[in-house]
């Protein structure tokens, strides 16, 4: 095991660092709407007590959907591209909500859509962080990406209370906050390809047994 200073002096000279904490940022500004406003949104956009309930447990299927679907992609697809897919669906659900449809499916099929990708995210993120950055940091690396995701949040609160100031909607919110995700979702496109070790080290080692 690497010391905590020699684990950060790693991780600052890796560019796959820096752009994954920078996705994972941007990715979950709107993490803070999901978690704890998202019933208070529905009902802003004329969903009933009744409706909002039916959606929230959309929102669970959603999950434990997400959860799935995402391991079997992971098994089948590189992993950037299952990280775009999962992390650009929140964008499309709150573009969904903020278009003000006046329609209860449309509401239900984008808070769905949420549901799918906050599955999909923690499970994502581990394995992203344990196969490109290995297991002897992988405690560190991944202690840093969750605070990533918590200073998302924190600033999507943020930005919240300022369009809700200026505008008060939560229209410009969906909109601004889903740009900044799906560009944010984008970047793990950009991530370098993990070291041929530590894609094959498992094979490697039964073919040295």
């Amino acid at each position: 095991p690497k010391s905590t200073k020699e684990a950060y002096l790693t991780l600052v000279a890796m560019p796959t660092f820096w752009i994954m904490l920078g996705a994972i940022i941007m990715s979950n500004v709107s993490q803070f709407m999901t978690n704890s406003q998202l019933g208070v949104v529905l009902q802003a956009y004329d969903a009933s007590t009744m409706q909002i309930s039916g959606m929230i447990s959309m929102f669970a299927i959603g999950v434990l959907v997400g959860r799935f679907a995402c391991g079997l992609a992971l098994d089948r697809l590189p992993a950037p591209f299952v990280a775009v897919l999962v992390m650009a669906i929140p964008p499309i659900g709150q573009f969904l909500i903020a278009a003000d449809m006046h329609n209860p499916a449309v509401l239900a099929g984008a808070v769905l859509l949420l549901g799918l990708s906050y599955g999909g995210e923690g499970d994502l993120i581990s394995y992203m962080v344990a196969r490109s950055f290995g297991i002897e940091i992988f405690g560190t690396v991944m202690g840093l990406m969750v605070a990533a995701i918590t200073l998302g949040s924190t600033g999507g609160a943020i930005l919240l209370r300022l369009t809700l100031q200026q505008t008060g909607s939560y229209g410009t919110f969906l909109v601004v906050s889903g740009i900044i995700a799906l560009i944010g979702s984008m970047l793990f496109l950009f991530l370098p390809k993990p070291e041929q070790s530590r894609i094959t080290g498992v094979t490697d080692a039964k073919e040295q047994a």
